[in-house]
Formats: structure tokens, sequence, C-alpha cells
């Protein structure tokens, strides 16, 4: 039996919207049932991460560094993109037949503004989330983290490249509804639009065979663009950009 939903925009949320699309972050990231989702940076932990760290096997690397392994956060840090898309991006809910929210998916639209492009930059919406993490993590959000995202990102949102893509920024699914064709039905519903206008399709990626895969088979291919990440506990992961052009047709996802 086929999931019903609906995939809507959303131009501003209530509180109680806000927490539920949080909620399907943390389900998403914290581990169990995993759906291979895209994101601002998402990835399988390695078998050393397994044995190092007392995680799920499941959980996601990128989002428990960057909460400092505060699961408490995850949900909250990825509801910062919402807030951030929301402003100055498009936000997409999947809502099931009884309205709840069940996947989410966040994107810059062409000559949308992005934190990088704004005079305060991301930490308009960082600063009530930094203080929360130790005092380690937070010196490794604001001398590595950011400053090296902003110059991977930077080459995809100069004004050049900025007119003609839709750059992906978050995307989940609830862990229930995963391998339903939710993930799929969030990025064609922007696919679509670029299409019209033959625009392209970014997103970050992990340089990870598996996530690549994933990613080719929506349609995204890797670009020369790679960033190597250490954490402050010393866990490494590698980010690039993937870019899809809008005549592909995704295959055996979702």
């Amino acid at each position: 039996m086929s999931l019903a939903f609906a995939v809507r925009r959303v131009t501003e949320v209530t509180d109680a919207e806000l927490k539920s699309a949080e909620a399907v972050f943390a389900s998403a990231f914290k581990g169990g049932k995993y759906e291979p989702m895209l994101n601002f940076l998402r990835f399988k932990f390695t078998m050393w991460s397994l044995l190092n760290q007392n995680l799920s096997p499941d959980a996601d690397l990128f989002t428990d560094v960057v909460t400092g392994g505060d699961q408490a956060l995850y949900g909250e840090f990825h509801g910062l993109t919402v807030t951030a898309c929301l402003r100055g991006g498009q936000v997409y809910f999947a809502e099931n037949e009884n309205r709840e929210i069940i996947g989410v998916a966040v994107w810059f639209a062409p000559e949308q503004a992005h934190p990088l492009d704004s005079v305060e930059g991301p930490m308009v919406d960082l600063a009530p989330f930094l203080p929360k993490l130790r005092p380690e993590v937070q010196e490794w959000w604001t001398d590595v983290y950011l400053p090296d995202c902003a110059r991977l990102l930077g080459n995809q949102f100069v004004p050049e490249k900025r007119l003609t893509t839709w750059h992906l920024q978050d995307l989940a699914t609830a862990p229930e509804y995963q391998r339903k064709g939710v993930a799929r039905a969030l990025i064609d519903t922007v696919k679509k639009q670029a299409a019209e206008n033959g625009k392209t399709l970014s997103c970050l990626l992990p340089t990870n065979e598996l996530r690549i895969d994933i990613l080719k088979k929506l349609g995204f291919e890797v670009g020369e663009d790679t960033i190597a990440f250490h954490s402050v506990e010393g866990r490494k992961f590698d980010l690039s950009v993937g870019l899809m052009e809008p005549a592909v047709e995704p295959k055996g996802l979702d």
C-alpha cells in the first residue's frame, strides 16, 4: 500500500511546527532505521567511530560532530536551517494524511540570499545555539568549521553561480516514513521548478562511496572542490559539492 502524503512550501511556521520539524531531524539522525539522506553534510559512521564512540551505528557523524556529541541538540541544530531559509530561502514540509510533518527540505533558490551573503553571516542564526556547546566545540565552529565551509560554498554562491543554482541545504525524513518516496518527492518538487528555467541543483555531500552512489542515483555528480574536516576529538569527514542538471531523472532511490 502506497503512502499518502503531500508536499507543501511554507513561508512561516508556528512554534509547534518548528518543534515537529526539529523532531524529524533528531529522529532521523540519532540512528535506528536510516535512510541515505542528503544534507548540508551527511554520512554513516565508520567502523572506527563505532569502536570508539558510544553511539548508534546509524547515527549521523556530521550532526554528532557539530553538536559536540550532544544528541539533545540534534533537532535544534537542524532547525537553524529552517529558520534561516524562511528568511532567505524556501522550506518544504511533507505531511501525512493527519497533517503531521514527516519530511523536511530546505533550499536556497537562485538569486535568494544565503547566510554567507548577509552582513551578519551565519552568526545571526548561530548566536543562540553556540553557547549551548562545550567551549572547545564553540572554538572549533568559529576557527575551523565556519571559515572552511565559507571557502567551500563560496565557489557555489558567487553571483554568477547563484543566478543559476538551487542549493539543497538540509533534508530529512522521519524514520518510520523512510524509503517510501518522501525524500524523492521533496527533491522533485524543486527539481521541476529548476527544470522549467534551466537551473542547476547543488548540495554539500560527503566523499564517501556509499553516499556518493546514492546521490548519483538521485542525479547528483560530485564536484572537484573538497575540504577535509577534523573534529575536536579528531574524527575526520570530507565534504565536497554535488551538482545536478535539471534534465537528469532520479532513479532507484526512495
